[in-house]
């Protein structure tokens, strides 16, 4: 009997032996193909980046003139998002950038993001094109958080620009220079239903004369006015001044 229980006790320290050794095989084999992926994954990244150098140039320019204080997370992604640093525009200015505001700074940074969009899509692109789809993958959501950061960007810069150039101004007169047509089109709605609950009788927008515009001229001033018709609003030029539109209320 007592034999027994020794061959007993001797078969359940083997079965143990037997499964401890088929664990850490087990273990071996995840890391040696999480150890390929990896491999696969830098190998393919040292290829693209030395096909596309444009991405690592953009990448050391993606915070421009600002700390990266605020982070959003967009699924697996972090994007760094700039945040103008306190004091740095009188920085800025003492040393003779006297044109630098913040507008301009959210707008740089805008600008950054969308390159670096640009730049995954590309890499997206080169991942399929070698049936690598889920780095593909991994690129489309970057080049999406890229996107996503550059118009929370491009807001905080319409925002800050449209503050700066109004300063001063009287109630009713708007100045609608430095923004995109989209965000020119937004401020000018929204202050005409201010001035619709006011009661006023007109409201001005000075829409520039498209001197400083690219090719083919002013690009405000025609969207205003096609926003102005499709609601039947009536509207003019400032005869003493061709770059500022009057919208009639009454």
């Amino acid at each position: 009997m007592p034999d027994a229980q020794v061959l007993v006790t001797l078969f359940l320290l083997a079965v143990v032996i037997l499964c401890l050794l088929g664990d850490s095989g087990s273990d071996r084999k995840s890391k040696g193909r999480s150890s390929d992926r990896d491999r696969d994954r830098r190998r393919y990244a040292r290829q693209t980046a030395a096909d596309s150098p444009a991405r690592s140039r953009s990448s050391r320019h993606a915070a421009p003139l600002g700390d990266v204080t605020n982070i959003r997370t967009t699924g697996h992604l972090r994007v760094r998002i700039p945040v103008p640093a306190p004091g740095q525009l009188a920085r800025l200015r003492s040393q003779g950038h006297e044109d630098i505001n913040e507008g301009e700074r959210w707008r740089a940074a805008a600008r950054s993001e969308g390159d670096l969009m640009a730049e995954a899509r590309s890499q997206a692109r080169i991942a399929r094109e070698a049936k690598n789809y889920d780095l593909a993958k991994r690129f489309d959501s970057e080049a999406q958080a890229h996107r996503s950061a550059m118009e929370i960007l491009n807001q905080k810069a319409a925002k800050a620009i449209y503050e700066e150039k109004n300063k001063g101004l009287k109630e009713g007169e708007y100045d609608l220079h430095g923004l995109t047509v989209p965000e020119a089109v937004q401020f000018s709605s929204r202050e005409l239903q201010s001035a619709v609950a006011r009661k006023e009788s007109t409201i001005r927008f000075i829409v520039g004369k498209g001197l400083h515009s690219d090719a083919g001229g002013a690009k405000i001033r025609p969207a205003l006015e096609e926003f102005l018709g499709q609601r039947s609003m009536r509207y003019a030029l400032d005869p003493s001044n061709a770059g500022v539109l009057v919208v009639n209320l009454s």
